[in-house]
């Protein structure tokens, strides 16, 4: 009996565990670091543009 109620006890935590990592993903991270590079390389252009005039 003890063991029946682990295993579903343990598919009940492994999905609640899931449903909470869910939050950053790969695309997530990848998205952020190039909205950072965009950001990055409009204030390079601006600033290049600035000194050469």
């Amino acid at each position: 009996m003890e063991k029946s109620l682990d295993n579903k006890l343990r598919r009940i935590i492994r999905k609640l565990s899931v449903k909470e990592n869910t939050g950053s993903n790969v695309k997530d991270i990848a998205g952020g670091i190039g909205y950072i590079f965009v950001l990055v390389g409009i204030g390079t252009y601006f600033n290049y543009r600035r000194k050469k005039a």
